[in-house]
């Protein structure tokens, strides 16, 4: 678990990162969710995250199922 690390924040080195130190430990990464607070922002704060040229970036890099959201709240 991670932030966002700002605006729209360094969101791709730690996901490699991440993949990588999982793989490392042999528990890879399942699903990456973007947190409840990015969808909320995008919905009422104007975020410029484009969330859904993002998933695709990173389900074709990484090979793992994005996520928008944690919770159905």
């Amino acid at each position: 678990m991670t932030n966002c690390g700002d605006c729209p924040g360094p969101t791709f080195p730690k996901v490699k990162l991440t993949t990588e130190i999982t793989q490392n430990l042999d528990r890879p990464i399942e699903k990456l969710h973007f947190g409840t607070c990015l969808k909320l922002a995008m919905e009422t704060g104007a975020c410029p995250i484009d969330f859904d040229e993002i998933k695709l970036t990173l389900e074709n890099k990484f090979g793992t199922e994005v996520v928008l959201g944690t919770h159905s709240y």
